[in-house]
C-alpha cells in the first residue's frame, strides 16, 4: 500500500533567470531532488528569493493520465502545525497557508511504499534473466481475444516519411534522457541526493513515483477540533501540536499555464515544429521540465499561413500537433513529443479474475469493453487553385466493425477544403488517414481494472493468461493509453498527536486502498491523437495593405504584389497581438492574399489592386481561419 505526500516549493531557491528548457544543453534543473530550482512565475524581475517548503500528508488522491490530455490530480490531505489559524495574507515569518499564496505554486506529489522492506520487481521482456517460462499461471475463465477483433493491420504502422530533418531540436535535449533511446525513458531512477536516513519519507528505497506540476486549485477545508486527551497539557500556555489543517488540491501539468493565455496570432512560412518551439519559448522558465523532441521523425514543411484565433496557447498547440499526428505527454522531469510509434520495454503482468485475491497479488482482475456505431470510411477533397476545374480527393480504407465483418454498411465521413494558395497545395492524405487510425483505436481499445503499480503512459504490457502462454495467436501485448488511479490512505490519521480523529486499530487494515483503470490498445495498432476542428473564423475583419517594410506612410498609394497579383495585409485582430507580444513592428509578416473582384473571366473582367495604406476588408474562404482573402476596400478620413 503506497503512501502519498504533496510537497509545495520543495526546499527551493527560486530564480527567474533560468534558460528556456528547449534551448538548454545542461542537465535539467529539477534532476537533483530535493535541491530543486525553478522560476518564480509571479516575479517579473530576476531577483532570487527563498520560499519555505510545505509538506502535506495526502489521504485521498485521484490521478488521471492520458495521451489525449494533460494529467490531472485531485487530492486531499492535511498538515500539522503549532498555530490554529493559518489563513492570513499578512507577510510574517510564519508559514503562510492562504490559498492565494499556494495557488500556481510548483509542487511534487511523491508516492512512497508504506513498508521500507516492500519491493516491486517487474519482469522485463528484454531481460532473459527475469523471465520464468515455467512459472505457474493463474487460470482465466475468458480469453482476451473476446475483447478485441485484432484484424491484420500491418499497414497501419506509423510511417516514417523521412529521416529526422529536425536535428537542431535534438541538440537541446537533456543528454540523460537521450543516452539510451531503446530503454523506457519514463522509468523512475533514484537520485543520489536523497536523504540517506531510512526513516525519511524521501528515502529512495521507498520512493515509487513522482508527479511534478503546479497547483491549479487550492481549497482550505478547515481544521480538526483539539483533543482533550492530547499528549501535552491543555491547561498550560504551551502550544499544542494537535492542529491538523485540511486542504484539497488540484495538481496539474505545468502546460496548463498555456491554457490561461488566449491570443490571436499568425505564423507565416513556418513549420509546425517551429511554431511549437516559438510558442513554448513564450513560457521560458515556467514549465520546470525539459522538452524532448527527439521522437519526432517525420518531415513537416513550412506552411504559408497558420492562424491562432480566439484560442488559448494550449488549445492552439494541441490542435496543430494532433491534426498532424503529433502527441505529447510528460513524466516528472520531461515533456515528450512523439509522431512515430516506438517500442519500449515490456512489463509482464498476470491476469487473475479471482475476486478473492487475499494475498493482494499485483494483477489485472477484470476487463471491460464497449462499442459504439461510428463512421468507418473517410474522404477528403479539394482542388488546385491554379486549375480550379480539376477536383482532387483522397479516401481512407474501410474500417470493419469486427475482424470477420460480413456487413456491407459503409458510413462515409466526407470533408472538403477549399483551394487557397497558388504556391501551396492542400494536404489530402493526412486528415483521412489520421481519422482512420483514430477510428481503429476507438474500436480496439479496452479497459482493464487492476492493482498494478507503478505504471506509466506509453508503456508496453504483456498480459499472461493460461491461454496465451500456450498459443501466440491470442492477444497479450498492449500499450497503455490512459491510467486513472485511486489512492485511499485514511490510516495516515493513525499515530498522530491528536487522538480524537484516530481510526480504531482493528480497522486500520481497511484504511488503505489502491486500484486503477487502464485504457489498453492491443498490438499492432498504434496510438493516434484525436482530430480537432479549427476555431470559427470571423465573417469579416479589417486590415491595412502593407508594402516592403513598416514605413507605410512613405509607400502610400504604391503597388506591392507578387507575380500572382496578391497583396500583403496587416490584419488588425492579429496586428494588435504583435503589440501585446512586444514584437517590433517590422517583424510583422503576412502571406500574400488573393483579391476578390466582381468579374474574373478569360481575358476580360475587372482587375484592381489595393494600394499600400488602403483599408481593406478580409474574409475567409469556407469560414476557414487559415484561408483569408481580400473581399473589398473601404474609404476613410485619410483617403
Amino acid at each position: 500500500n503506497p503512501s502519498l505526500t504533496l510537497t509545495i516549493n520543495p526546499n527551493s531557491s527560486h530564480s527567474n533567470s533560468s534558460s528556456n528548457p528547449s534551448h538548454s544543453n545542461n542537465s535539467h534543473p529539477n534532476s537533483s531532488y530535493p535541491n530543486l530550482s525553478h522560476s518564480n512565475p509571479s516575479s517579473s524581475n530576476g531577483d532570487s528569493y527563498t520560499s519555505p517548503s510545505l509538506c502535506f500528508k495526502i489521504t485521498k488522491a485521484i490521478i488521471k493520465e492520458s495521451l489525449d490530455t494533460l494529467f490531472n490530480i485531485e487530492c486531499e490531505g492535511f498538515i500539522e502545525n503549532l498555530n490554529n489559524n493559518l489563513l492570513t495574507q499578512e507577510t510574517t515569518e510564519t508559514i503562510n497557508f492562504h490559498p492565494q499564496v499556494l495557488i500556481d505554486q510548483f509542487a511534487i506529489l511523491s508516492i512512497h511504499s508504506s513498508s521500507l522492506n516492500q519491493t516491486l520487481e517487474w519482469d522485463l521482456e528484454d531481460n532473459p534473466s527475469n523471465s520464468n517460462p515455467n512459472a505457474p499461471s493463474l487460470d482465466s475463465s475468458n480469453s482476451l481475444s473476446s475483447f478485441s477483433s485484432n484484424p491484420n493491420a500491418s499497414s497501419l504502422n506509423a510511417n516514417s516519411l523521412s529521416s529526422n530533418p529536425n536535428a537542431s531540436f535534438s541538440n537541446s535535449l537533456n543528454s540523460s534522457n537521450t543516452s539510451n533511446s531503446s530503454s523506457n525513458p519514463h522509468s523512475f531512477s533514484n537520485s543520489n541526493t536523497y536523504n540517506s536516513n531510512p526513516n525519511s519519507p524521501f528515502n529512495p528505497s521507498s520512493l515509487l513515483k513522482e508527479y511534478t506540476g503546479i497547483l491549479s486549485s487550492v481549497q482550505y477545508l478547515g481544521l480538526n477540533h483539539p483533543s482533550t486527551n492530547n499528549l501535552l497539557n491543555t491547561q498550560t500556555q504551551t502550544p499544542n501540536l494537535n492542529h491538523k489543517h485540511f486542504f484539497s488540491f488540484t495538481l496539474t501539468s505545468p502546460l496548463i499555464r498555456l491554457k490561461l493565455n488566449q491570443a490571436n496570432r499568425i505564423y507565416t512560412h513556418k513549420s509546425i515544429l517551429e511554431i511549437l518551439q516559438e510558442v513554448l519559448g513564450f513560457y521560458q522558465g515556467f514549465l520546470h521540465k525539459t522538452l524532448d523532441f527527439s521522437h519526432l521523425l517525420n518531415a513537416y514543411p513550412p506552411q504559408e499561413w497558420i492562424a491562432q484565433y480566439q484560442e488559448s496557447d494550449l488549445d492552439f498547440l494541441t490542435r496543430i500537433t494532433h491534426n498532424a499526428g503529433i502527441y505529447f505527454y510528460e513524466d516528472s522531469q520531461t515533456i515528450y513529443f512523439y509522431d512515430t510509434h516506438q517500442t519500449t520495454n515490456t512489463k509482464r503482468v498476470k491476469y487473475n479474475p479471482n475476486l478473492n485475491n487475499i494475498l493482494k497479488e499485483p494483477c489485472i482482475h477484470s476487463f471491460l469493453k464497449e462499442q459504439h456505431l461510428f463512421a468507418n470510411a473517410f474522404t477528403h477533397s479539394s482542388l488546385l487553385a491554379n486549375h480550379p476545374l480539376t477536383p482532387k480527393s483522397h479516401s481512407s480504407l474501410k474500417v470493419e466493425y469486427t475482424k470477420e465483418d460480413k456487413r456491407a454498411n459503409l458510413y462515409t465521413q466526407h470533408s472538403y477544403e477549399g483551394a487557397h494558395s497558388f504556391t501551396q497545395e492542400n494536404t489530402l492524405k493526412t486528415p483521412p488517414n489520421l481519422k482512420e487510425k483514430r477510428t481503429l483505436l476507438l474500436r480496439e481499445t479496452l479497459l482493464a481494472k487492476s492493482n498494478l503499480f507503478p505504471l506509466a503512459l506509453n508503456e508496453k504490457l504483456e498480459i499472461q493468461t493460461k491461454e496465451n502462454l500456450l498459443s501466440d495467436s491470442l492477444l497479450k501485448d498492449f500499450s497503455i493509453l490512459a491510467i486513472e488511479q485511486v489512492f485511499l490512505d485514511s490510516s495516515a490519521l493513525l499515530n498522530t498527536l491528536n487522538t480524537q480523529d484516530n481510526l480504531p486499530t482493528q480497522d486500520s487494515h481497511t484504511a488503505q486502498a489502491y486500484y486503477n483503470t487502464l485504457t489498453l490498445l492491443p498490438d499492432p495498432f498504434v496510438y493516434t491523437p484525436p482530430y480537432h476542428s479549427k476555431p470559427k473564423a470571423p465573417m469579416n475583419t479589417q486590415g491595412i495593405v502593407i508594402g516592403e517594410n513598416k514605413e507605410i506612410t512613405n509607400q502610400r498609394n504604391t503597388i506591392y504584389t507578387d507575380k500572382y497579383g496578391r497583396i500583403q495585409v496587416k490584419i488588425h485582430c492579429f496586428a494588435n497581438q504583435e503589440l501585446l507580444d512586444q514584437k517590433e513592428e517590422s517583424s510583422y509578416s503576412s502571406s500574400f492574399l488573393r483579391v476578390a473582384t466582381p468579374i474574373a473571366s478569360h481575358h476580360s473582367g475587372f482587375f484592381h489592386i489595393p494600394r499600400v495604406g488602403d483599408e481593406v476588408i478580409i474574409s475567409f474562404l469556407d469560414d476557414d481561419i487559415d484561408k483569408p482573402y481580400v473581399s473589398g476596400s473601404l474609404y476613410n478620413q485619410s483617403n
